[in-house]
């Protein structure tokens, strides 16, 4: 059995909706590919004819998911490149919001290789990090970051109201079920506390431009696609009230790797084409370019909350 049929057989359809746990849903885009990996696997996402959430079906079973998460550079897991990553923690806005709190203990979860929490560390936050990724975990503990761990949020027991802030930076659309984690987020948040949660924005002028080859649907490692209506529901449903949002820019997850996907979709059959491709995309002349011409479209492909528990 090869590996694809190994995985085909790790799916499950995701038959409920999470937020209104409807039945009934419609599909807006179907035969999906992961472009990252050319996988020839499909997917599609269904849109809830309830609530209105969009989420992906089948899904890879929670045994099998971590097969999509393998890729040697797949980027949150990595040390990035030292300027790249200098000039995205500059223009993170989670990290501005962090910057002008008064510093507390924080739960980064889904930490990746560190980096928002590094620089938090060094602003007198008590910081802690945890990611299913064991290579993330150890990149970053090469950041010199101690109290980071491996493993499940849920499976973890901190004290109850222990953190000021927790924070979820793209993290909620990779989960099964984001309810266990907002619930169990919930308790170990202080009761002023804030969680502070970012998501690709499936109402995004990008994603309406680049549809199934926008970067940010990332099928299948993202499960969930929100808007700012279902991301408040499913807070709400968890007795989180929101009390801000902003909508957010990532110039180097955005168009660039739409554009990507784009030529991936046409050139997955070949490997020689699909080569040649890639010289052109790790040119940092490449990237430049679509930043400027990201800025001057102006496109959105993010929203950030902050909430409080009710």
């Amino acid at each position: 059995m090869n590996s694809e049929q190994k995985i085909e057989l790790g799916r499950n359809c995701m038959e409920t909706c999470i937020i209104c746990k409807s039945k009934s849903r419609e599909i807006i885009l179907d035969s999906l590919h992961d472009y990252t990996t050319c996988s020839p696997l499909p997917f599609k996402i269904v849109k809830c004819k309830i609530c209105g959430h969009m989420y992906l079906t089948p899904v890879p079973s929670q045994e099998k998911i971590e097969d999509y998460y393998t890729l040697k550079k797949y980027y949150p897991h990595i040390l990035g490149n030292y300027f790249i990553e200098k000039f995205e923690l500059a223009i993170t806005k989670e990290l501005k919001i962090l910057s002008n709190m008064l510093p507390g203990k924080i739960l980064d979860v889904g930490c990746g290789s560190g980096k928002i929490i590094a620089v938090l560390e060094k602003l007198g936050w008590d910081v802690y990090g945890i990611d299913l990724s064991s290579r993330a975990i150890e990149n970053a503990k090469k950041r010199g970051l101690k109290k980071v761990y491996v493993g499940e949020l849920t499976n973890f027991h901190f004290p109850k109201k222990y953190f000021d802030v927790v924070l979820m930076r793209h993290v909620i659309e990779h989960i099964h079920n984001p309810n266990d984690y907002l619930s169990h987020i919930n308790k170990i948040l202080k009761d002023d506390g804030l969680l502070i949660i970012s998501v690709p924005n499936i109402n995004s002028r990008e994603f309406k431009i680049f549809r199934e080859y926008w970067y940010q649907l990332d099928v299948p490692r993202h499960l969930h696609f929100f808007n700012i209506h279902t991301l408040s529901k499913l807070l709400s449903n968890n007795k989180f009230n929101v009390i801000n949002k902003y909508e957010d820019y990532r110039p180097f997850f955005s168009l660039s790797r739409s554009l990507v996907n784009l030529v991936n979709g046409y050139l997955c059959s070949s490997e020689k084409r699909k080569h040649k491709f890639k010289i052109l995309i790790d040119n940092p002349i490449f990237h430049l370019i679509m930043l400027l011409l990201f800025f001057y479209l102006h496109l959105d492909t993010s929203i950030i909350v902050i909430a409080k528990k009710v």
